[in-house]
């Protein structure tokens, strides 16, 4: 966050109810993860696996990526012998690329590969993102990541992590897009007014979006009714009075000024116009 919006962009990002990646201690202690136990390994070994005999074919010269999936019985003991509790799980694909033998490997299918149309519930891939809310994991709360696919039996999201090769399975209520949103009607502060920027955090106990605008360099803390949300962006619909749209998802297809609506496709058939304080970004 600070790398991309600066100081400001970080502080908001931990005002919006996440914090950044921090550690304690000698690095090489008992709180270290394996992804970044790998990733001080691919700082020493160049990037490359220090045990192949040479040879590319894919990241870090040539292995599949680690796949992390967190459940609800992740912890820090238990697990049947696995220190990272029974709730956690990771998968490695793959052999080191010296050992490889030059084998070519079919691109994996994925939910987007397999759509033959449009889909207006589901975020598409490679949105970046970032992960939020998570409490058997809150150590990764602040970390960035792009969508990668969707498992439509859980519900849950295929994060990419950031600078590294490690996925994770994620409720979309545990992620939060970078949507671009554009500044209107702040009558204390009209110099804004009109200028868009990304979002960067949400906070719930306020209820307001941390945008980040470039044109001033600033974050501004705002209402959902201060910002008017890009087209073809996925949101979740906060509809309590009619049960069957609350909580559901569906893509922005306009902003209709007129009458201060969205207009929200929820599938082919269906579209609905829904004031901003009823979508949010997720």
């Amino acid at each position: 966050m600070y790398d991309q919006y600066g100081k400001e962009g970080a502080n908001a990002a931990e005002q919006g109810g996440f914090q950044g990646h921090h550690h304690h201690g000698s690095p090489f202690g008992g709180g270290m993860s394996p992804a970044e136990a790998e990733q001080i390994f691919s700082h020493l070994f160049g990037g490359s696996d220090p045990f192949g005999f040479g040879g590319g074919g894919g990241p870090r010269g040539g292995r599949q990526s680690s796949h992390i999936q967190f459940g609800p019985g992740m912890g820090m003991g238990g697990g049947g012998g696995n220190p990272f509790g029974g709730g956690m799980q990771f998968s490695h694909g793959g052999m080191p690329s010296g050992f490889s033998g030059g084998m070519s490997r079919a691109k994996p299918s994925t939910f987007y590969s397999r759509q033959r149309g449009p889909v207006y519930n589901v975020i598409p891939e490679g949105i970046l993102v970032t992960l939020q809310n998570l409490v058997s994991a809150s150590h990764l709360n602040g970390d960035r990541g792009t969508v990668k696919d969707y498992n439509e039996s859980s519900g849950r999201y295929i994060i990419h992590l950031e600078d590294s090769d490690d996925t994770m399975s994620i409720k979309p209520s545990n992620i939060l897009q970078h949507a671009k949103a554009t500044v209107r009607n702040i009558s204390s502060q009209p110099q804004f007014n009109g200028h868009s920027g990304n979002i960067l955090a949400w906070n719930q106990s306020k209820e307001r979006y941390s945008i980040h605008v470039p044109a001033f360099n600033k974050v501004l803390s705002v209402k959902p009714t201060h910002v008017v949300l890009e087209n073809s962006t996925v949101v979740r619909l906060i509809v309590p009075s009619r049960a069957e749209l609350n909580d559901k998802y569906g893509t922005i297809l306009a902003f209709n000024k007129s009458i201060d609506k969205y207009d929200v496709q929820v599938s082919s058939q269906s579209v609905i116009r829904l004031k901003a304080d009823n979508v949010r970004i997720c």
